[in-house]
């Protein structure tokens, strides 16, 4: 196998004129993104340059309590994200947020650390944290849609909503088939990319690390782990948050 093709900064810094692209086709049609492109580029960058550098900090260091902190960061900054995309008060839905991603970590956790690595492996830094960022990034987002769909459909059918609540006095029985939408609209979109992996898409772990030297067998068993882990894991994310946030709106309504 030949050896590893390093990229430098210089052969990377290159690599940005490909942005030549969107940003024409933003100035040829006038499109208010060129700043938020560069904005976002620029952050993206030096983002990953330092957590580049920490994370290889993180790895030599190997100490499962510095994971344990990291991982916590990674959840703290997904809850607070999620509240901020969907519009939801910080203050009410942050924390039960929060406990819905750090319970889906510990259960996924735990399951990979009976059935599939042997202690070591899964406190190690170079499997603990990846696998678990990418679940979290994955997650964030399906979290955000998911959520957003439930606030509108509750808003949009809030007499069927208040009806059902008044007859049945059950408010977590007249939400759930808002509940029920907002998994099924969600989680569609993710079956359909799994289900042409392989034949449309070659996903990002495995790519990488074939570029990185690994045999492609030993690549598609880690991608399959990783996308059933990421599936599994965002699934269970989506359905948490959404029954916290159905919990601390109907709270009140049960109490009336």
């Amino acid at each position: 196998m030949k050896p590893i093709v390093e990229i430098d900064l210089l052969t990377l810094g290159v690599s940005l004129l490909l942005l030549l692209f969107p940003l024409y086709i933003f100035y040829r049609y006038k499109i208010s993104l060129i700043k938020e492109m560069g904005v976002s580029v620029v952050r993206m960058f030096v983002q990953l340059l330092l957590v580049g550098f920490y994370l290889q900090w993180i790895f030599d260091l190997n100490n499962p309590l510095v994971n344990i902190v990291w991982i916590t960061m990674m959840l703290l900054v997904g809850a607070g994200t999620t509240v901020q995309r969907t519009g939801l008060s910080f203050g009410r839905f942050f924390l039960p947020l929060f406990v819905a991603n750090t319970l889906t970590v510990i259960v996924i956790f735990v399951f990979l650390r009976l059935f599939v690595f042997d202690r070591q492996t899964a406190w190690d830094a170079r499997y603990m944290i990846p696998i678990i960022g990418m679940l979290l990034g994955n997650a964030l987002n399906s979290s955000i849609i998911g959520i957003e769909k439930y606030l509108k459909a509750r808003k949009a059918y809030r007499d069927f909503f208040d009806f059902v609540r008044i007859q049945t006095g059950r408010p977590n029985l007249a939400s759930r088939p808002f509940i029920r939408e907002a998994i099924q609209q969600t989680i569609s979109p993710l079956l359909a990319g799994i289900s042409v992996t392989g034949l449309i898409s070659l996903p990002g772990m495995m790519t990488g690390q074939i570029l990185g030297g690994s045999a492609p067998t030993v690549a598609i068993r880690y991608q399959i782990l990783i996308l059933v882990t990421i599936f599994a894991g965002t699934t269970l994310i989506l359905y948490l948050s959404l029954l916290a946030i159905q919990y601390t709106l109907n709270r009140r309504l049960y109490k009336e």
